[in-house]
């Protein structure tokens, strides 16, 4: 009988052992958004369900992906947040006025990070992101977003990043990534202000700061869209390239470093500029005096037949400059001392190179490459002299403590499972034993 209660007492152990495999989820796991396409992940969020909000509060950290259709983003007050967009796509409410997919409150943080191909739609009157006076927006990310505004029906139209048509906007950086803004209706809008026809006799906010330091960045606006930008402060680190219609004498620019096109393709690199991708000229660009432009190494400025630079300061190229167009160059100076330049058509000015076969003006030299002899002694030649391989690093070893929990959870089901066979057994012996 004692044995009897022994297997009973293990049955009973080994059934209380089993729902520990039971995987739960967590803040890593998306859960998706009913009625929708979409999913989230993260903390610090809540989602309500009547009136399509997802509101997110301090200190969150949030994934979303998928199309959320008229579900709204929203930051509440003070709130500093993380928010990832992977995939991702709302709108407005159809037939609604004034309703941003994505707006942040008063003196709330953001940072966004793109991922992938991402888009935002605004109504009439409303924002793609509405980023309000003390509030402060950061983009990161290597990923695209697509901002629009459909403002049929209103003469008063928001930026399509930034405030709405009758207010200061907060603090806009862009950092990195593909920023595209597209305005459908009367008028025109991008990143900063908006504006109203219908209150012309009132003032207007034009305030807020946009600090570009990265990325590509393509609107029509930048500042407001009364044109009256004197106010809206323009920063920039010089890694940013930009394509707008919007006049740089119109804001207050003094800060900027990048490079700006206009939508003829026509450019002009403002302070100290630094090309950290591949860039095509099909117009003219125009490095202002006393601007520079640095070319990183790896990277390449095409200068195709139909294209002009026109260097009235500095180009420091440590990376190629490949050109069958034009360079004019009388007024400024290249040092190409740490890269190379391909080049059909002659290259006049101050010229500091190192390249095979160059075309140069006739009283232009390139520098010429040191031919000191190499001493004769016990000089070590490199790896790459002797064409020896290089050793590889050794692979990283999988650390056991982050395996796949998998495979321990079916060992322990198996191991469960055994159990209750053998006790089975054993109980069935001990009874017809009794």
């Amino acid at each position: 009988m004692k044995k009897i209660w022994k297997h009973l007492f293990l049955l009973i152990l080994v059934m209380l052992l089993i729902p520990v495999i039971n995987v739960k989820a967590d803040e890593n796991d998306f859960s998706i958004i009913t009625g929708t396409d979409a999913r989230v992940k993260g903390s610090n969020y809540e989602i309500n369900y009547t009136d399509n909000t997802i509101i997110l509060s301090d200190n969150a950290n949030v994934e979303l992906t998928g199309d959320a259709k008229d579900f709204k983003i929203i930051v509440n007050e003070n709130a500093k947040v993380t928010i990832t967009l992977n995939n991702y796509k709302a709108s407005s409410p159809e037939g609604t006025w004034n309703a941003s997919p994505f707006e942040l409150k008063t003196e709330s943080d953001v940072n966004l990070i793109l991922i992938e191909n991402n888009t935002l739609i605004g109504g009439p009157e409303a924002s793609a992101i509405r980023v309000p006076e003390n509030s402060s927006l950061e983009i990161n990310g290597d990923g695209t977003l697509n901002a629009t505004v459909n403002n049929q029906g209103s003469g008063c139209y928001s930026a399509i990043i930034g405030g709405d048509y009758n207010s200061a906007f907060g603090h806009i950086t862009i950092n990195s990534g593909n920023i595209y803004t597209y305005y459908n209706g009367s008028g025109n809008s991008g990143i900063g202000n908006g504006y109203c026809s219908n209150e012309n006799d009132k003032p207007v906010k034009t305030e807020g700061t946009i600090t570009l330091n990265g990325g590509n960045i393509h609107t029509d606006v930048l500042g407001s869209s009364r044109r009256d930008s004197n106010k809206v402060v323009l920063n920039g680190n010089g890694k940013a390239i930009v394509y707008t219609e919007t006049d740089l004498n119109d804001l207050n620019s003094e800060g900027f470093n990048g490079i700006i096109f206009d939508e003829d393709g026509n450019g002009i690199v403002k302070g100290n500029a630094t090309l950290t991708e591949n860039l095509e000229i099909t117009g003219t660009l125009i490095i202002e005096e006393g601007a520079s432009l640095t070319i990183e190494e790896g990277v390449t400025l095409n200068i195709p037949e139909e294209g002009t630079v026109t260097n009235k300061g500095n180009i420091i190229n440590n990376g190629s400059i490949k050109n069958t167009g034009t360079i004019e160059n009388k007024e400024g100076s290249i040092d190409s001392s740490n890269g190379t330049i391909e080049s059909t058509s002659e290259i006049e000015g101050d010229i500091k190179v190192k390249v095979e076969n160059p075309t140069y003006s006739s009283n232009t030299q390139p520098e010429k490459e040191d031919d000191t002899e190499e001493p004769i002694g016990d000089t070590k030649p490199s790896y790459d002299e002797y064409n020896l391989p290089i050793k590889d690093a050794p692979q990283d070893i999988e650390n056991p403590e982050t395996s796949d929990t998998l495979t321990e959870y079916i060992i322990l089901l198996f191991l469960s499972l055994m159990g209750i066979i053998n006790s089975a057994i054993y109980l069935k012996k001990d009874l017809f034993n009794c």
